[in-house]
C-alpha cells in the first residue's frame, strides 16, 4: 500500500513512527513486527494548533475551511463553544492519550478498515471494540507515556504504548490505528467539559494479523520539531 502522508508533519516539523508487534500469547514470543512512519494528522490537530497558539476560542460551527470547530469521536462538533481547549495536565490514566483497561473510547485505538486517510476524518472507519466476542479485542490499560529529550537532535519524543488481547475465537487483522485524546474545554470563571477528540489516523501498509489467543502491542513515537540551539 502506498504511504499516505499528511504535509503537517513536514510543515510544522513533527514526525513519528508506529511500531506494531504481534505475540503468540500475552507475554509470549513475538511473531510479527511492523514499523512505519506516522502518516496522518487530521483537521482537529490543525485547529487545535491555531486555537491554542493564537489564543482563539473554539467555535460551535461546521468543521472545514474557515472554521476552527473541533469534531468529537462520535462525529458531533464539540458543544463547548467560546471556550479554550486544554490538553491533559498529568500522566494519570484517563488523562490525555492514556486510557484505563476496557476503555475503547480514547488512547491508542485500533480498527480493521483499510479506507484511505482523509483530512476530515474524526474516528476509526471500523473499530475493533473492547471485548471477547467476535471481532473484538480486550483493551489493556495504557502504559504511562515516556517523554525524553535528545541533546543530539534537540527534539522531544513521547512514547505511547498499549496492548490488546485477542480472545475472540478467531483471527483479527488490524488495518488502522488512531490517537484519541481526552481534551478539556474551559472558560475562566465558567463551566468546563471533557471530550474525546481524534488527532491522527494511520492506515497500516502491512497490516498485522492477530490470531486467537494472541496479543497486539502498538507503540506510537511522536517526535517534536527541533528546538533552536
Amino acid at each position: 500500500m502506498e504511504e499516505q502522508r499528511n504535509p503537517v508533519l513536514d510543515v510544522l516539523g513533527w514526525s513519528g513512527t508506529i511500531k506494531i508487534e504481534v505475540f503468540d500469547r500475552p507475554g509470549g514470543t513475538r511473531i510479527q513486527l511492523v514499523e512505519e512512519p506516522m502518516h496522518s494528522f487530521v483537521r482537529n490537530f490543525y485547529n487545535l494548533q491555531v486555537a491554542t497558539l493564537m489564543g482563539f476560542w473554539i467555535p460551535f460551527g461546521t468543521p472545514g475551511d474557515n472554521d476552527l470547530s473541533i469534531e468529537r469521536t462520535d462525529g458531533n462538533v464539540v458543544s463547548h463553544a467560546t471556550k479554550f481547549p486544554t490538553m491533559a495536565r498529568s500522566q494519570n490514566v484517563n488523562d490525555g492519550f492514556l486510557a484505563a483497561a476496557g476503555d475503547d473510547g480514547k488512547g491508542i485505538l485500533i480498527g480493521d478498515s483499510a479506507v484511505a486517510f482523509d483530512f476530515n476524518q474524526w474516528f476509526l472507519e471500523n473499530q475493533v471494540p473492547d471485548g471477547t466476542g467476535a471481532g473484538q479485542m480486550s483493551h489493556i490499560e495504557s502504559n504511562a507515556s515516556n517523554l525524553t529529550w535528545s541533546a543530539g537532535t534537540r527534539k522531544w519524543t513521547s512514547e505511547m504504548i498499549r496492548f490488546f488481547n485477542n480472545n475472540s475465537g478467531g483471527g483479527i487483522t488490524v488495518r488502522e490505528t488512531v490517537l484519541v485524546t481526552e481534551m478539556g474545554f474551559w472558560l475562566p470563571g465558567g463551566s468546563d467539559g471533557q471530550e474525546n477528540v481524534m488527532m491522527a489516523r494511520d492506515v497500516i501498509g502491512s497490516p498485522p494479523a492477530v490470531g486467537d489467543g494472541g496479543q497486539l502491542k502498538v507503540t506510537y513515537n511522536l517526535v517534536s520539531p527541533a528546538f533552536p540551539s
